[in-house]
């Protein structure tokens, strides 16, 4: 796993970050089977993600139950343009970027 892509420096976080694309799949995979006290995906560290990146996270957290939070600039506009900002806690407002 690339030290670039995750940290778990808290037992139930996975921290994300750099550039996410489709080749993160296996590796997230991984990291969350080693990890399996991980229920938050932190997205915090995320410079780049595309469509691809962005579905593996997404249907791996979602087939999990893990929460996704801290969405960077980048992750806001693909939940927006995805229609997936009900991924986004209920209990934090999201500010969605203008198009």
């Amino acid at each position: 796993m690339p030290s670039e892509h995750w940290n778990t420096d808290t037992p139930d976080v996975l921290a994300i970050s750099g550039e996410i694309d489709i080749s993160i799949g296996r590796e997230l995979r991984t990291a969350l089977a080693t990890h399996p006290l991980v229920r938050r995906i932190d997205w915090a560290g995320v410079t780049f993600v595309d469509s691809a990146g962005f579905d593996v996270v997404v249907d791996t957290a979602t087939a999990r139950s893990i929460r996704l939070v801290n969405p960077s600039t980048v992750v806001t506009r693909m939940l927006d343009l995805y229609d997936r900002c009900e991924l986004w806690p209920a209990d934090r407002p999201m500010a969605v970027s203008a198009a």
